[in-house]
């Protein structure tokens, strides 16, 4: 039997009918013994405990409704004379009963009569046992007097129906707490426990978001949420020219710690943290770990690099093996090794790719290829404008992780991203041609999604893994764009399971996939009215738009020297189809054009592909299967796609 369960004496019983009939209950103390009981039945005729060991006093009542009292005790080892322990085993409640009034007849009670003082309480019981527990056979405790040990008790007492009910609290040398409600153990509470005659209080700590303010007011302490009261402008790295000390404005070595700074405050929606990434000599940020942006406000985090770089090319001609040339009027500001892209060139020169050597008027930079056709060899005479850009602020991975990482982690999405180029491995060339060896997924993008401008990804396992939320990939100027989305040398270029919309221009190349929709919504080309003169760049991939299981909208496509243009597999549906028509290159004289295959329907997939008036050339886009038919081939393959080719003019 638990001591906490009590049971009524026979003189407890007499007490309660008592107090019910209007006597006092006056409840004295707490008693622990050291008595041995077998049964209920063995409690009923006490008095006293079978061997009383302590008085506890009593330092708590609390009426609990429907006649119950909750009475609870300290017994504190260090308070009792030095003796011989004792086994707890037995635990009562002492108490006695008293008349509530002395009456007489005729007068008015003494009380009231002027001089008189009221008698004292005559008792009616003396103090006796009311109720008690007992062990049984349960094994006790030890209470050592003199010790160290302090024993609380909390001991529920019925009452019943008594209207007058005296508890006898008492003065203790130690007091003790607690935390309430008590029927709530898994909520942290303010009281942590007492050692000795000290009591140990938590200390409130502000965590992330939290302000605690203790000097407003001298007798209590505000708990608030830390918020932004303006906008905020951090500057990375610490040498960053465009830093002026200054209200609202902060310097950090690194763009985590620029975000870590952030996590102590909430940013509101009408407040932006804007961290502008400025390296003095333009060095590349080299990182070692992924840079995560943790910060449930990241939508309101704007990361800022240093505006393009740009060289007018006045020609672009074959150089030897896989490089190409660009003839220039000046090569100042380039350096060897230098990441950059071609926009703006005859189709298959565009988009990402490294310096390799300088000449006189000459900047020769190489081909990133996946697609194993021919490298791209026409003469680009210049009457399109094309450029040679790149982005000086560069954010690095400067070793090959063991595991697979990512360079920029934004599972909150991020507000903006702007003029960065992210290189997802030291090595600007995988080992064995095979992209697969880089390790790192370089833009991770989640959360609510965000706006990507002008930002490139080179040499990644994935550049663009955009595999939550709403994101637009974008560039910030009008023709001649000075900026672009590049998605050079990765195993996968652009991924997205949610809606991702990339209406300007778009430079994918040299990657294993090039863009991998994996859910609905996926957009990427000119689809929307006013946006009719925008392009996507794609060549020298494997496979430049590998639809698998997808639903994908695409606008209008320049498309060289990819094995395969386009695959649709595994029941994905895509629409290619602009106010201008997508463009699989051709070589002059030659009877095909530069894709190994334009259209692959596979594996109950569809496919929409309109001509949009492509009628001028004698070589329609090359498919794996008859457009309008279903052939017998199919159905004895179990492909049962189809690709459907129209040609609206407008």
């Amino acid at each position: 039997m638990a001591l906490n369960i009590q049971v009524f004496t026979n003189i407890g019983i007499t007490m309660l009918g008592q107090a019910d009939a209007g006597q006092t209950l006056n409840i004295s103390r707490i008693v622990v013994g050291s008595g041995t009981a077998n049964q209920d039945s063995d409690l009923y005729p006490l008095t006293q405990l079978i061997h009383w060991g302590a008085d506890v006093t009593i330092t708590r009542k609390q009426d609990l409704g429907n006649g119950e009292m909750l009475v609870s005790g300290v017994l504190n080892e260090w308070d009792m004379p030095a003796g011989p322990p004792f086994q707890l085993r037995e635990l009562g409640i002492m108490a006695f009963t008293t008349s509530a009034q002395i009456t007489g007849t005729g007068t008015p009670p003494p009380s009231t009569q002027p001089g008189i003082l009221p008698p004292s309480p005559v008792p009616q019981t003396t103090d006796s046992l009311y109720c008690v527990s007992n062990v049984y056979t349960d094994p006790p405790q030890t209470v050592t007097p003199g010790g160290t040990n302090s024993w609380a008790f909390d001991i529920h007492v019925e009452i019943d129906r008594a209207t007058s009910v005296v508890v006898n609290v008492g003065q203790v040398s130690t007091y003790d707490c607690q935390n309430i409600p008590t029927d709530d153990l898994t909520d942290p509470g303010w009281y942590a426990g007492r050692v000795g005659n000290v009591f140990q209080f938590k200390r409130a700590v502000a965590g992330v978001g939290i302000l605690l303010d203790k000097t407003t007011y001298t007798d209590r302490v505000i708990i608030s949420a830390a918020q932004l009261q303006n906008n905020l402008d951090l500057y990375v790295p610490m040498n960053n020219p465009d830093y002026v000390a200054g209200p609202n404005r902060a310097i950090f070595a690194t763009i985590q710690a620029a975000h870590d700074y952030l996590l102590q405050f909430t940013i509101p929606p009408q407040y932006y943290a804007t961290i502008h990434i400025h390296e003095l000599n333009h060095a590349p940020l080299l990182v070692t770990a992924a840079i995560n942006f943790s910060h449930p406000n990241s939508s309101q985090i704007k990361i800022i690099g240093e505006a393009p770089v740009v060289t007018p090319i006045t020609s672009i001609t074959p150089g030897s093996g896989a490089d190409k040339v660009c003839h220039v009027a000046s090569t100042t500001g380039w350096a060897v090794n230098q990441y950059c892209a071609i926009l703006d060139s005859f189709w298959g020169y565009g988009g990402g790719c490294f310096v390799k050597s300088i000449g006189t008027g000459l900047i020769t930079c190489n081909t990133y290829d996946q697609g194993g056709m021919p490298i791209y060899g026409k003469t680009d005479t210049g009457g399109s404008s094309p450029r040679l850009v790149r982005l000086p602020t560069v954010v690095q991975m400067n070793t090959t992780p063991p595991v697979l990482t990512g360079l920029f982690n934004f599972p909150f999405g991020i507000g903006l991203m702007q003029n960065v180029c992210c290189v997802g491995d030291p090595r600007n060339l995988a080992p064995s041609n095979n992209l697969m060896n880089y390790t790192t997924y370089i833009i991770d993008g989640g959360g609510i999604g965000g706006a990507l401008v002008n930002v490139w990804c080179f040499s990644g396992r994935r550049g663009f893994n955009l595999f939550a939320g709403a994101w637009s990939l974008q560039c910030d100027h009008p023709w001649p764009y000075v900026g672009a989305i590049v998605a050079a040398n990765c195993a996968f270029g652009i991924l997205g399971t949610g809606p991702i919309t990339a209406f300007d221009r778009t430079y994918v190349n040299g990657c294993g996939q090039g863009i991998c929709p994996g859910g609905a919504g996926m957009a990427v080309g000119s689809i929307t009215g006013g946006m009719d003169y925008t392009i996507v760049y794609l060549n020298h991939c494997l496979y430049g738009i590998m639809c698998d299981g997808g639903l994908f909208l695409g606008g209008t496509y320049v498309m060289s020297c990819n094995w395969r243009a386009i695959q649709c597999s595994t029941r994905g549906s895509m629409t290619m189809d602009a106010a201008y028509p997508s463009l699989f290159e051709w070589n002059a004289g030659l009877t095909a054009d530069t894709n190994g295959t334009d259209i692959t329907a596979i594996g109950n997939s569809y496919v929409w592909y309109d001509r949009r008036g492509q009628n001028n050339s004698p070589y329609l886009p090359r498919c794996n299967i008859a457009t309008d038919s279903v052939a017998t081939t199919d159905l004895q393959n179990g492909q049962l796609s189809y690709i459907h080719m129209q040609n609206t003019v407008s």
